[in-house]
């Protein structure tokens, strides 16, 4: 996690302490060590101890598999594994700078099959995005051209294995403004996902493809019928840039 101006304004401070609150119940109900998850999972430590606990007070089956879709370092995942530590890991990351753990696949999963632009940000390498209005685009702009596969097309052709064993499967989706290609793009096997983590823009300035209304629809229909915001990134008196919202099916859905 690379340091900026904005982790040492107040608001920057006051949440940093707040994730490591967090961070240290969740290592504390989950038999994880904080040292280590600092400073890279720090900023996830919110939502997840918020999955975490909605998982003990519904209490929900733990994941069998875990996909992470824009997995970076592996941040939320490390975290996940303390409520699911014998779980899968397939971890989707183009930016090959970037090493997550598990199972790794080098593509941008879409919505659809094909090559795309990929963007990391100048003086900001630890992160990247397909969506080019997300990066102020200059001569300094590293991009290069990934591959681009829907998950359905992965698991037909057997570059991924799709077995009924996996379940419950957990799919955490964070492309920087690309969630809902994600999706999209899981084809008939969504239904055989249990939860969805899903970073959802809430900036115009952030390249948002979808608003929260559109998701909310779009997977209320595909029978994700429970939904709760574990994490919003507040910034003093601004709307939050960003929530991370839970998804789950109930067991009548």
């Amino acid at each position: 996690m690379q340091l900026h101006l904005f982790h040492f304004t107040p608001h920057g401070l006051a949440r940093a302490y707040s994730h490591l609150v967090a961070g240290k119940k969740l290592c504390r109900a989950a038999g994880l060590k904080l040292r280590p998850l600092i400073p890279d999972s720090v900023n996830s430590m919110t939502a997840a101890w918020n999955v975490y606990q909605t998982f003990e007070k519904s209490g929900l089956p733990r994941p069998r598999t875990i996909i992470d879709v824009g997995a970076n370092v592996s941040q939320m995942t490390r975290l996940l594994l303390g409520t699911a530590p014998d779980a899968r890991v397939l971890s989707f990351e183009p930016n090959q700078k970037l090493l997550p753990a598990g199972e790794v696949h080098r593509v941008a999963l879409s919505d659809t099959d094909g090559t795309t632009d990929f963007f990391i940000p100048q003086n900001d390498s630890d992160w990247g995005t397909i969506e080019s209005g997300k990066v102020n685009i200059t001569s300094n702009t590293a991009r290069y051209s990934v591959p681009t596969r829907r998950m359905e097309s992965l698991i037909e052709n057997g570059e991924i294995e799709w077995t009924g064993d996996g379940q419950p499967i957990f799919v955490k989706i964070d492309t920087e403004g690309s969630e809902k290609k994600v999706i999209d793009g899981f084809g008939k096997y969504l239904g055989d996902v249990s939860y969805l983590l899903v970073e959802v823009e809430n900036q115009e300035a952030r390249g948002q493809n979808y608003n929260l209304i559109s998701l909310c629809t779009a997977l209320a229909e595909k029978g994700f019928d429970c939904a709760k915001i574990v994490y919003s990134c507040y910034d003093g008196p601004e709307a939050p840039a960003y929530s991370d919202i839970l998804f789950w099916r109930s067991n009548k859905s």
